[in-house]
Order: structure tokens, then sequence, then C-alpha cells
């Protein structure tokens, strides 16, 4: 379904004066957390996103410490597509495949996965790794995007699918990780 050495992974906008006012963002930490671990043990490129941060703060204490091999881009747009900086490190010479996750999913997320699809990479949205201000806006998020043809995986699945079979050198550190 993809190639690791294809794929890039995005977080977007965990930002300090955005995540405390997240619905069930307890889950979603936990599950993005789980994300940049695999990240880190599978050596997949991640590309961190912080809106405003002069405004909205860094990305998150929690997660920063994860974030060591991480490109940051700052943008002022929702889509991190129409943010050049970002634009030129996410070329389809580099990448097939862009997987999303992070806030917030009706806003920033669902645009940039809108344009990614535009730019013709296959997106994965890591359903149980997003969240919005409110659970509805994450659900209309999720089933927008479904309708745009983005693949929506659960964290689990994202891990299982990344190393294929219990043969994959990293299969037991990743395993680890869903416990």
């Amino acid at each position: 379904m993809f190639k690791l050495d294809l794929t890039v992974m995005v977080l977007i906008d965990m930002q300090e004066r955005l995540v405390p006012h997240i619905a069930n963002i307890e889950k979603c930490n936990e599950n993005i957390i789980r994300l940049l671990k695999a990240q880190a043990i599978l050596n997949i490129p991640l590309i961190v996103t912080e809106q405003y941060p002069k405004g909205l703060g860094k990305t998150i204490k929690e997660l920063r410490v994860f974030l060591n091999s991480a490109t940051f881009v700052e943008k002022r747009t929702f889509s991190s597509f129409k943010e050049p900086n970002f634009y030129k490190k996410i070329t389809k010479d580099l990448y097939k495949t862009v997987v999303l996750f992070g806030i917030e999913s009706h806003v920033c997320v669902f645009q940039t996965a809108l344009d990614a699809k535009k730019e013709g990479f296959d997106v994965i949205l890591i359903a149980d790794a997003i969240s919005s201000r409110t659970e509805q806006n994450k659900k209309y998020a999720i089933d927008a995007m479904r309708q745009e043809g983005i693949k929506i995986f659960s964290t689990e699945m994202f891990l299982f699918m990344a190393v294929k079979d219990s043969k994959h050198p990293s299969f037991k550190e990743i395993s680890k990780l869903l416990k």
C-alpha cells in the first residue's frame, strides 16, 4: 500500500495555546507519542508545523522530546501546502505518501489533506491521532476527508502496515508501542 522510504509524516500544530482547548486530547497525545516513537524506530522523515508560533506558542513540551529528527515549519496558512517552506520540503521527487496527524481536524489537518491529495500524494489520516475543539468537528472532518479519497487509518493500523509482518526487523519494538 505504501513504501516507508517514500513516506513522510506530518505533525500539525500541536501547540501550547491550542492544545488545552482540544477535545479528548489525552488519547490523541498518547497516539501521537506512539507515532513519533515509531517514526524514530522506522526512520521515517517527519515535518512538524506550527501555526503562528509567536501567538499560539511552540509545539507542546510533552511532544518536543520526540522531535529531534524533525524539520519544523512555521506557517500562517491553514493548509501546510500553501506555506512555501513546507511545500519545498515535501516534493513528489522525495515522497509519494503523506501521513497526517495533529490538530485541528476540521481546519489545518483537513485543508492540508485536501491539498496533498490535489498535489498527487497518497494521503493517510491517522484518525485516532487527530482532534478538534469539538468531537463533532472531528467527525465531520473525517467524513469529508473520506469522501475526498483520503485513507483513514488508526495508529495501530498504520504501524502494522508499516512493518507488514512479524519478520520485519522492527516488529517487536513497534508491537511494544501498542501495549
